[in-house]
């Protein structure tokens, strides 16, 4: 049987070879789970550095009718979309909650900060019952209110120290890091160029860069915590240059590497030589240099230090593309607020033209002002209260795992809990993760899997682990549970077969 790429809300056309059409509830089918991959293009297999969009509306027969009249820049974008984006939709408008939805899935799959909302929701509610001036009623500055970006300048300079003093003319501020990812590959790639991201990568990278830019990215393989000296997803800038190298040979335009730092999803931090590393191999290249420091104030383990790379010296700095925003370290991912600071005078023009499309609200950036301004609650309650609760957060749910014979990656930063989970598959491949994924949707708990992140070992899933405490005590719950049924049934077939063996045994003639 042949997939189509036709999909009509939860169900997928399946054609045979005969002709005969029939439909599948699942979106995911025994017979060519390809299009779950981690791949943009659901009809083209595993990702590759050599894909190309696959053709929006192939055949007259596979083309949904709902999309007459659209344009073929519409149409693309569908076939872009990897269908795990369809769990995380469906599990958005299901989420669970004890009163008005016991039945609903437990969205570990989505990463807010509900912890840290926790934290500053009765500071940001004092804020907004104040008096606020009219003018946050009006169309503002397209690259962020001047009055933002002073106090924005000043929050970053104490939390990321960076080398120099930041200036306010080089600070963008938009309405969320996506719409700065997707703005960024608009303006260094063009159609069909290269954007490298070391793997395991954000899943969203794939439609940020892709969906609307048309730029292709180039995972490049990283060595796994085993192969490093200190058991950590490290940053290796020699495996990211022979990538390069080997792109270059076979024609592709490379225009830039994207890290996050610390990682989405394994909650790593590279070093400050890793990061010099990386500025100075992008440095003899002419790369750019897209460093998303969104987790940046997320950092739980007391022993472990985060780097920035505004920290470090620049041998391009007009080539240094720096991020953050309030979504993750703050929680605040509804009030769309982010910023990148960039030396590049034509990124800066760019993004100044093209900002009445992203610009944030007056609103939020009057409001967050207050926040930021008000150093000393930032300092002494608000992210200490964060971190201590979201530590005791992570051992709780590494003491629960491994209590079942998983086990948890001593990752020391972000909302993640990074969980291998491969003893509990039912065959050690990717086929077995994905009949893990089912049987955990199935019982209500959303992951990411690691072959949606570009994970290269199987059975590795990517845990939020900041959801409000209801949520993430059943969610826990319900996996423990899984878990520990999955355990019962192996001791039973381990039991099942010794009983086997022994009266294949003692059935034996012996001479």
């Amino acid at each position: 049987m042949l997939c189509t790429r036709r999909v009509f809300g939860r169900q997928l056309m399946i054609q045979s070879k005969t002709g005969k059409k029939q439909f599948r509830s699942s979106l995911w089918l025994k017979l060519d789970r390809s299009y779950w991959t981690g791949h943009p293009f659901r009809s083209s297999g595993r990702m590759d550095s050599n894909s190309k969009p696959s053709t929006p509306h192939p055949d007259g027969a596979t083309q949904d009718p709902s999309y007459d009249g659209l344009s073929d820049r519409a149409l693309k974008a569908f076939s872009v979309s990897p269908a795990f984006n369809d769990y995380l939709s469906r599990t958005k408008h299901n989420k669970y909650h004890p009163e008005t939805n016991p039945q609903g899935v437990v969205a570990f799959g989505l990463a807010e900060n509900k912890v840290a909302v926790d934290v500053l929701q009765p500071k940001l509610e004092a804020i907004a019952a104040r008096k606020e001036d009219p003018k946050i009623y009006s169309y503002g500055d397209t690259v962020g209110e001047t009055g933002f970006r002073h106090s924005l300048k000043r929050f970053l300079e104490h939390n990321f120290h960076p080398l120099q003093e930041l200036d306010i003319n080089q600070l963008i501020v938009t309405n969320g890091v996506t719409v700065l990812l997707e703005n960024l590959a608009f303006a260094l790639a063009s159609p069909g160029e290269y954007i490298m991201i070391p793997k395991p990568y954000y899943y969203r990278l794939i439609l940020d860069f892709v969906e609307r830019p048309g730029v292709n990215i180039l995972p490049v393989e990283q060595p796994l915590p085993s192969d490093t000296k200190d058991n950590r997803y490290a940053l290796d800038v020699p495996a990211l240059e022979a990538a390069y190298l080997q792109a270059v040979r076979e024609g592709k335009v490379v225009r830039a590497i994207h890290i996050t730092n610390p990682s989405n999803p394994t909650g790593d931090i590279y070093t400050a030589q890793e990061l010099r590393d990386l500025l100075d191999f992008a440095h003899r290249y002419n790369l750019h240099v897209i460093a998303n420091e969104l987790y940046g104030l997320s950092t739980y383990d007391p022993q472990v230090d985060f780097t920035s790379i505004l920290s470090l010296p620049q041998p391009d700095p007009g080539r240094v593309h720096f991020l953050w925003g309030f979504s993750k370290d703050f929680g605040l991912s509804g009030i769309r607020i982010s910023a990148m600071y960039t030396r590049h005078p034509g990124l800066l023009r760019f993004s100044r033209q093209t900002g009445i499309y992203i610009r944030p609200t007056e609103m939020g950036q009057n409001r967050l002002k207050h926040l930021i301004d008000d150093t000393d609650y930032i300092d002494t309650q608000a992210l200490p209260e964060v971190r201590r609760r979201m530590w005791a957060r992570h051992q709780s749910v590494k003491q629960q795992i491994e209590a079942c014979g998983g086990r948890v990656h001593p990752s020391p930063a972000t909302i993640f809990r990074w969980l291998d989970l491969s003893s509990f598959l039912t065959t050690p491949d990717l086929e077995g993760e994905r009949d893990l994924f089912d049987r955990l949707y199935k019982a209500g708990v959303h992951l990411m899997s690691g072959e949606s992140l570009g994970h290269s070992l199987p059975g590795w899933f990517r845990m939020v682990a900041a959801l409000e405490d209801f949520a993430h005590t059943e969610g826990m719950n319900r996996l423990v549970s899984v878990l520990n049924e999955i355990r019962r049934e192996r001791q039973q077939q381990n039991k099942t077969a010794s009983r086997s063996s022994r009266d294949d045994i003692s059935g034996m003639n012996v001479f």
